[in-house]
């Protein structure tokens, strides 16, 4: 079976690692925080925003799923998640001459339509804002990096991660 890592375990990454765990392969997952809780797989903080971090990592993997979502809607939070982040990782797999294929979890912000036009894998990308220009540059490093790397571009899951982070905050203030 396949030698995987997550990066970005929170509730999504989580419950992939699990389910792939289920499965037979070997998952490793690296969290922002501190891992808390016991988990069906090794899970460790690395910050990615950190090359010194990174390059203390074990990166033999077969495939690697990045699936960070910023704990903030900032612009300066997204560009650490979604550039430095993803340009430490992919120089840090490259030095290693790493053949890992990546998984980018994107978002459908990189479409930029709002007016309930149709959207597929081939309508245009012209990002409406910042952080869709972000995530569309992320994109793009990540599908340069080697032939098997894919993009998903997932719709709503960061406001829902908003969502849940107020919900979360408010009952512990």
């Amino acid at each position: 079976m396949a030698k995987i890592l997550i990066i970005g375990c929170g509730d999504i990454g989580a419950e992939l690692g699990k389910q792939l765990v289920t499965q037979g392969h070997r998952v490793s997952g690296w969290k922002r925080t501190s891992p808390t809780e016991s988990s069906s797989f090794e899970t460790c903080k690395v910050d990615v925003t950190q090359p010194e971090c990174i390059k203390r990592q074990e990166l033999d993997f077969d495939q690697v799923v990045y699936i960070l979502a910023p704990d903030r809607g900032d612009i300066s939070t997204y560009e650490a998640v979604f550039a430095i982040g993803v340009d430490y990782v992919l120089d840090a797999f490259s030095l290693r001459n790493s053949s890992a294929s990546f998984i980018f979890v994107s978002s459908t912000r990189v479409y930029g339509q709002h007016k309930g036009e149709w959207l597929d894998e081939e309508a245009v990308t012209e990002p409406a804002d910042e952080r869709g220009k972000i995530l569309l540059a992320a994109e793009t490093k990540f599908l340069s990096f080697n032939e098997r790397s894919t993009v998903v571009r997932f719709s709503g899951i960061y406001a829902v991660s908003y969502t849940h982070l107020r919900a979360h905050e408010t009952r512990h203030d």
